[in-house]
């Protein structure tokens, strides 16, 4: 092969493996958004009940819903994680190792993404929501994440099926045994 057709294949290597990455990061955000809305959603809020003193309580089986956000905010993101793992180790496996920082990197900005779009979708502003309700309102607190710990869900999901297959897998760069061939029957 010519030094010519070598740089050409690299280019052409190059120019697919660019167009793959950035499908992948279209991917990421779209599923970040679309997340995002789901965990608005599907979260069980808990909520506060205005009184006709206007003081607010929040019954005590309600008080474990506080942190329904993030349990559900870390469910999500782990089986989204998983998903975007398997996918792209299908589209960017060839790449070698750097198929992990990619991603990690889609992974992470889907589960920001979740978290955005998931706050400006369900509720938020609790003070001014709270202030303007009139006795027998319910008002529901925002939709948070009270730790920053489930953003780990996401990148520990997407790195799972990216580990498994390059270590379960044939290295494309080793050569292929030899067996020996079956004895004929005679």
């Amino acid at each position: 092969m010519s030094a010519r057709r070598a740089i050409e294949t690299r280019r052409e290597r190059r120019r697919k493996s660019t167009i793959w990455i950035s499908a992948y990061a279209a991917l990421c955000v779209a599923v970040g958004v679309l997340t995002g809305v789901l965990w608005s959603r599907v979260t069980p809020l808990a909520g506060y009940q205005v009184a006709s003193d206007a003081s607010a309580t929040m019954p005590e089986r309600q008080m474990v819903e506080i942190v329904a956000g993030d349990a559900y905010f870390v469910v999500i993101g782990f089986a989204v994680g998983l998903g975007l793992g398997v996918i792209a180790w299908r589209w960017l496996g060839r790449l070698g190792w750097p198929v992990v920082v990619v991603a990690v990197l889609g992974v992470i900005t889907a589960g920001l993404l979740c978290f955005l779009a998931g706050g400006v979708i369900g509720p938020h502003d609790f003070e001014a929501r709270l202030a303007a309700a009139v006795p027998g309102d319910r008002v529901p607190v925002d939709l948070t994440l009270r730790t920053p710990i489930g953003f780990l869900a996401w990148p520990f999901g997407g790195i799972i099926p990216v580990l498994l297959a390059s270590s379960l897998s044939r290295d494309p760069e080793e050569p292929r045994p030899i067996l020996p061939r079956r004895a004929s029957r005679r």
